[in-house]
């Protein structure tokens, strides 16, 4: 009996032993991704791949472990689409000696907003020049503020599947005055933006 039980307890450490599983990120985009995996925080740049490894111990007779890691991400040209809906959350259950790949492609076009100004830009707004558009405008900063000394803003535009042929016009709204007066900028030349592009603005006031 007790040399069953030693054959047992072998046989049970060796099936059981560990192994490294991985997560492999890879950002096809020109831009900056952002992601969090456990509510660890990194920044994956342009063309930049990185390898998270995970030790999982293999299954035994009286276990299947697997890990499970909570994914946040999203990038400046970039958002996971489900049948067209963004989701920024999902989980991955990583299994033992398993290799997850995530090419990232450019899904969206993008804006940044460059406040080199010494006004505070309160609100930003864009308009697709399409047949389908109603001509309203689409707010971005959602409540926000962009302050003054060099900061800056970026966001995915919504409305670019039509890849570049719609011409897109923004509007900037900022505090002029220190009475708290407002002034508003138009820009509004037609832009074309294909997916995978990030269009600039530096907003000088």
């Amino acid at each position: 009996m007790r040399k069953l039980l030693c054959i047992f307890v072998v046989v049970l450490n060796i099936w059981g032993c560990s192994q490294k599983s991985q997560i492999i990120l890879s950002n096809k985009t020109n831009y900056n991704i952002y992601y969090a995996l456990d509510d660890h925080q990194y920044i994956l740049q342009a063309d930049e791949t990185q390898t998270h490894t995970y030790q999982i111990t293999k299954k035994n007779l009286l276990r299947t472990p697997t890990q499970k890691v909570k994914v946040k991400i999203e990038g400046e040209t970039y958002a996971r689409l489900y049948n067209s809906i963004e989701m920024k959350e999902f989980q991955i259950t990583v299994d033992y000696d398993e290799t997850y790949h995530l090419n990232l492609e450019p899904s969206h076009a993008g804006l940044r907003v460059d406040n080199i100004s010494p006004h505070t830009i309160t609100q930003i707004y864009y308009l697709v020049q399409k047949p389908t558009n109603d001509g309203k405008a689409i707010e971005i900063l959602h409540g926000e503020s962009l302050l003054p000394g060099a900061n800056y803003f970026w966001c995915r535009l919504e409305e670019n599947n039509n890849i570049g042929l719609d011409p897109y016009n923004f509007q900037i709204d900022y505090i002029s005055g220190e009475d708290g007066s407002y002034g508003r900028k138009y820009y509004d030349e037609q832009i074309y933006i294909k997916i995978g592009e990030q269009h600039k603005i530096v907003f000088e006031g």
